[in-house]
């Protein structure tokens, strides 16, 4: 990955999407977890998987293929994620999804990745996503945890009246948001040492 690149923003809407996840470790349960918030239907390959994984495959929400990849997994998706440890297969996975047209994001496969999971937050509505373009990611995290404080929980009901007042009076509710954000950094430098 070369450091400097620019990418485009985006939020995916992934409702009853088919994402393909390669893997079931750590990376692959960040990952699906974010899935099945985003309402995504998740299909699993993995001959292992973290205990974590049981319940999601018992109560239908996941569907566990227990086997090693093969390119064929990628042809139903509209999505698929190498999670794996082994760039080998993460490589079978890119490759696979490219030549059946699938956009695709690797672990380990940087350079080859069409897409680049960001550190994010979500307070409702409300989602605040932090990336240094996959160069720095830990710096992500500490920016979005960061975040975090600043935008505690009462920001979602703010989302949500703002969302319900669109349109009508947005200069004023602009300024409501515009001082309130304010606050709540002033709160935060506060409490920092």
């Amino acid at each position: 990955m070369k450091t400097g690149r620019i990418l485009y923003p985006a939020w995916l809407d992934l409702r009853n999407a088919p994402v393909l996840v390669v893997g079931a470790g750590r990376v692959a349960l960040r990952r699906t977890t974010a899935l099945l918030e985003a309402e995504a239907a998740v299909r699993v390959v993995s001959p292992r998987r973290l205990p974590e994984f049981k319940s999601w495959i018992t109560s239908g929400k996941v569907e566990w293929i227990n086997r090693e990849f093969q390119d064929s997994d990628v042809e139903s998706a509209r999505l698929a994620l190498a999670c794996t440890n082994d760039p080998e297969v993460n490589r079978s996975v890119v490759r696979a999804a490219r030549s059946h047209g699938v956009w695709v994001s690797s672990c380990t496969v940087e350079e080859e990745t069409d897409l680049y999971p960001s550190a994010f937050l979500r307070r409702g509505i409300l989602g605040i996503s932090v990336t240094s373009s996959a160069a720095a990611p830990i710096l992500s995290r500490v920016l979005r945890d960061c975040l975090a404080e600043i935008f505690a929980d009462d920001w979602s009901s703010a989302a949500e009246e703002i969302a319900r007042g669109r349109g009508a009076g947005m200069d004023t509710v602009e300024a409501r948001v515009r001082a309130e954000f304010g606050r709540s950094v002033a709160r935060w430098l506060g409490s920092t040492p």
